[in-house]
């Protein structure tokens, strides 16, 4: 999220949603953004839970995760767009044929929205809840079993944020962090 697809329309509009309907109080322009640097806010229901404790109110996880993805759900499909040229996938897996996505989406958010469109382009798909036991980045657990799964020894894991680069670092894969500064 981020990374292949822009998700500012979609799961950061469905935070500030949460953050208003639940606090009365705005989201600030840049107060997610900010969050998510700190590290440990990938999820985006860890870190509406966490813009809203900082507001006065708590929140269980279970709870806000499930209004926050019927929210996004509703919108995703429209709102969410590549920010890859298209055919680029198709190029990089001519050259480099194992490619894998690790995601901090679940899996019903990402198949529902981009399974049908990204799936064929990569080796595998790894969603956050899809193998049991691990933890969320930035936690190298689940890049850590896609190499053992894989047999992979080494490789270049592509991310947005610090939780990515903490993860490819601690999981032994060079890190290469990208960062938008302008809106696709």
């Amino acid at each position: 999220d981020d990374t292949l697809v822009d998700t500012s329309q979609s799961f950061d509009v469905a935070v500030a949603f949460l953050v208003r309907k639940f606090s009365d109080v705005p989201l600030g322009t840049k107060e997610l953004k900010l969050l998510r640097a700190e590290g440990g806010y990938n999820d985006d229901w860890t870190a509406a839970q966490e813009l809203l404790r900082r507001r006065g109110v708590d929140m269980a996880y279970d709870a806000l995760a499930q209004e926050g993805r019927r929210v996004y759900m509703n919108m995703a499909q429209e709102a969410e767009t590549p920010l890859f040229r298209k055919g680029l996938l198709s190029e990089l897996r001519r050259r480099y044929p194992r490619l894998f996505i690790v995601t901090g989406r679940n899996r019903e958010e990402y198949a529902s929205v981009w399974g049908d469109r990204l799936d064929g382009e990569f080796e595998a798909v790894y969603c956050c809840d899809d193998v049991p036991g691990t933890r969320p980045k930035p936690a190298p657990d689940v890049l850590c079993y896609l190499k053992e799964r894989h047999t992979i020894k080494t490789g270049w894991y592509v991310g947005n944020n610090v939780d990515d680069m903490q993860s490819a670092v601690a999981a032994g894969f060079y890190a290469i962090g990208v960062s938008q500064t302008q809106p696709p």
